[in-house]
């Protein structure tokens, strides 16, 4: 890819997944049960996004929304780390950032529980300010 690409905006959901495997089965209440592992990602259709663009060379910049918390944290270190620009991501005071938790089963299937939380305040505003 050539080096002097114009940037593209990707405006939309940037979230962390976390994914929880193997889930055998989901415990009763006031029940625990262990499973195999439990990870982070950078996610949201935003992230995905821009982690290609990237990956294509494409310099991304991601706008979207996150909360006032350490999974924003997590959000803006994983997409510097990547070399993208933070710029267009808004802290939402006073929310949590988009969550998504994912519940692997052994044959592959998912259940998803999702915290929407800062993205819910995402808009078309936000999306002009970054124009």
């Amino acid at each position: 890819m050539s080096a002097d690409l114009s940037p593209i905006a990707i405006v939309g959901n940037l979230n962390v997944d976390q994914v929880v495997a193997t889930v055998e089965r989901f415990p009763a209440w006031d029940e625990e049960l262990l499973v195999d592992s439990s990870r982070l990602e950078l996610a949201g259709t935003a992230g995905y996004l821009a982690l290609t663009a990237r990956g294509l060379g494409i310099p991304p910049l991601v706008v979207s929304t996150v909360g006032e918390d350490t999974n924003a944290a997590f959000l803006r270190q994983g997409l510097a780390a990547a070399g993208i620009a933070t710029d267009g991501v808004e802290t939402i005071p006073d929310k949590l950032t988009c969550l998504g938790i994912i519940f692997v089963g052994n044959q592959g299937q998912r259940g998803i529980l999702t915290v929407l939380g800062a993205h819910a305040a995402m808009s078309v505003d936000v999306a002009e300010r970054h124009d």
